[in-house]
């Protein structure tokens, strides 16, 4: 069975990925999962993260990529930020 997550993507990772996009995926789904599934279709996410962390945050909070994903989760991708 299929499940909608709302995908948000911030600053280089928004050149990448677009600003927001609607996926379908398994249920059961982690983010680490979603992750792999970006990566192929994006490649250039795989060469950023080379370089930086993302955050990744589900329903505005941190999550770590074995959070399973629910149906109608904000999945957001957020390079750290560094001020100065």
């Amino acid at each position: 069975m299929k499940i909608r997550v709302k995908l948000l993507a911030f600053s280089l990772l928004r050149d990448v990925l677009g600003r927001e996009e609607h996926l379908d995926i398994e249920e059961g789904s982690t983010v680490a999962q979603l992750l792999d599934r970006l990566r192929k279709k994006h490649p250039a996410l795989a060469k950023i993260e080379e370089k930086t962390p993302v955050i990744i945050l589900v329903n505005g909070r941190r999550e770590e990529q074995s959070y399973k994903l629910k149906p109608g989760d904000e999945v957001a991708l957020v390079p750290p930020v560094s001020g100065g």
